[in-house]
């Protein structure tokens, strides 16, 4: 069924009144979930409501439990999630580092023991508009590990993404990528699954580390693996991502948790960085430009209507999107508050 982005919006937000979260955490949740699906990432959009709120029901996953301030020095912020709901914790870490790039040129702050954040190429919207390149990065722990490391017949990671962003001189069409460092998100196991759709090949081993396109061999028990994109090369980008977004700086890692769940506990590392510092913004993101438009004229491959920079997909879903579709269930949930 089709659903006005406003009405989406409005039911999102009394779900999680409904469950305790404070007027200004539902709505900033309701925002980054509608947003998502206007960007194309249905993934990240309603779906995870039901998530966040089963979650909460079985305590895994707090309200009105915002982040606390824990070390500051200089652009270096760190702070404590404390297990609370994610996208307002992550929104507290963007504007952090954005004000921090703003007085020092780069910004760095540290989320720790933060519920899901949801879609990080939001985040990184944010920064490249406020003129600034963006690296974000984020591991998971605590829930059931669900990626393979390259070799490996079983899950040890989680899908650990990781966002690019840079500005340019539209700011309606910024570079910016956000993936998983897995072969899949786990989203995009999810909505194949609840449509009776099989996934690629290539992406995915059962429980017996056999390969297979089923996505209920990776949500039903015994649970398979989703496989890091990339073969090696991917599969060093996740670890990377679970080092330094976890044990490096202090969070919880595939190795060790205090938190033990159905759902993950987020650790993110953000970075801001203000490129007019070194060179003029104008004539930066003109390069940016040319270069992108360069990508964007290349001739199309076999199979392939157009070139896309990262990014465009997005602008164009922006601007194509008048509704959101959902499915039935999933609004007859929404709405009935229990």
């Amino acid at each position: 069924m089709r659903v006005e982005p406003n009405n989406l919006r409005a039911a999102i937000e009394a779900r999680f009144r409904h469950v305790g979260a404070s007027p200004a955490e539902a709505e900033q949740v309701a925002e980054h979930l509608v947003a998502s699906h206007l960007a194309g990432h249905d993934t990240h959009g309603v779906s995870l409501a039901k998530i966040y709120v089963d979650a909460i029901a079985r305590n895994e996953l707090a309200v009105n439990t915002p982040p606390t301030r824990h070390t500051a020095l200089g652009p270096v912020v760190s702070f404590d999630g404390r297990g609370g709901l994610g996208i307002p914790a992550a929104n507290e870490l963007t504007r952090t580092v954005i004000d921090s790039a703003r007085e020092f040129g780069v910004g760095l702050a540290y989320l720790r023991n933060s519920g899901h954040v949801g879609r990080l190429g939001a985040y990184g919207e944010r920064i490249v508009a406020h003129g600034m390149c963006a690296l974000i990065i984020a591991n998971a722990a605590g829930g059931p590990p669900r990626v393979a490391p390259y070799g490996a017949g079983r899950a040890v990671l989680s899908a650990n993404p990781i966002c690019l962003a840079v500005p340019t001189t539209d700011p309606d069409r910024p570079f910016v990528t956000d993936l998983a460092t897995s072969a899949v998100s786990l989203g995009h196991v999810r909505l194949p699954a609840a449509a009776g759709r099989q996934l690629a090949e290539g992406v995915a081993i059962d429980a017996n580390g056999q390969p297979t396109t089923d996505p209920m061999a990776l949500l039903a028990e015994p649970r398979g693996s989703i496989l890091a994109f990339g073969e090696h090369r991917g599969s060093a980008i996740n670890l990377f991502c679970e080092l330094l977004a976890g044990g490096l700086l202090g969070g919880d890692t595939c190795a060790e948790s205090s938190h033990h769940g159905e759902i993950d506990r987020n650790n993110v590392t953000m970075i801001a960085i203000d490129s007019s510092r070194i060179h003029p913004l104008s004539a930066g993101t003109s390069s940016v430009t040319a270069v992108l438009a360069k990508v964007r004229d290349a001739p199309p491959a076999s199979g392939h209507d157009r070139v896309d920079a990262p990014g465009d997909r997005s602008a164009r879903q922006r601007a194509d999107r008048g509704h959101i579709d959902i499915d039935e269930a999933t609004w007859a949930w929404l709405i009935s508050n229990e």
